[in-house]
């Protein structure tokens, strides 16, 4: 266990048996992700007791309201992680084995990830990753359409946010969307890709995923 780990599993100890707070909960879900992998290490216990988490969150929210804000600013970043470890666009090796009540799970947790953004008032530097991920989920569904317009929300959102390297990577995610819906897409994300290898930094990172991304939902389809 790293210190970062031990001082969180140390720090929600020091709380009584009946108490979570805010905090404890993010700390319990980064716990949880370490320990699993991210879900690689075991897809179906992962996905469970995050979901757990999620759920207590968002109960304590409602039993305690003066907190409740708090409790579902924590369940944010909960059920991110949620939708992005159950979406084969990640490619193998880099996530578990995702079935169809992973798939359904993932769809549900990236919709509550935008509906509790929205309710905390968070600004669009932290929003837009919700959109992002909604539009990944689309698409492991097949839905081409609703993806490219949830990819369309987070550049937006990027842009708003004055994020350059994000921005362009959504424009990128909005032509994936468009190639697998069918449409002759492939030159113009040529195009973007080299772009944002020019860019470098985030950008190029995020110029890699696109391929990686149409060849696991080509196969998983």
């Amino acid at each position: 266990m790293s210190d970062a780990e031990r001082n969180a599993a140390q720090a929600m100890v020091a709380e009584s048996l009946l108490e979570t707070s805010p905090a404890s909960l993010g700390k319990a879900s980064f716990l949880l992700t370490r320990a699993f992998n991210g879900g690689n290490d075991d897809i179906d216990g992962y996905v469970y007791l995050l979901k757990l988490l999620i759920q207590h969150a968002l109960a304590l929210a409602e039993r305690y309201p003066a907190q409740a804000q708090e409790y579902r600013a924590a369940a944010v970043p909960m059920t991110y992680n949620l939708a992005a470890n159950t979406w084969a666009g990640w490619g193998p090796g880099n996530v578990g084995e995702v079935g169809e009540a992973h798939r359904r799970l993932g769809l549900e947790a990236a919709r509550k990830n935008i509906e509790l953004a929205a309710q905390v008032g968070f600004g669009p530097e932290r929003r837009r990753n919700g959109y992002w991920v909604l539009g990944a989920q689309l698409l492991q569904a097949s839905d081409a359409a609703g993806a490219r317009q949830a990819f369309a929300t987070s550049g937006e959102l990027a842009r708003a946010a004055g994020d350059e390297h994000a921005a362009p990577m959504a424009e990128g995610w909005v032509l994936v969307a468009d190639i697998l819906g069918g449409s002759d897409a492939a030159g113009a994300l040529d195009a973007l890709k080299a772009r944002m290898q020019n860019l470098g930094g985030d950008a190029a990172i995020y110029a890699e995923q696109y391929d990686t991304a149409l060849a696991a939902l080509r196969d998983g389809a």
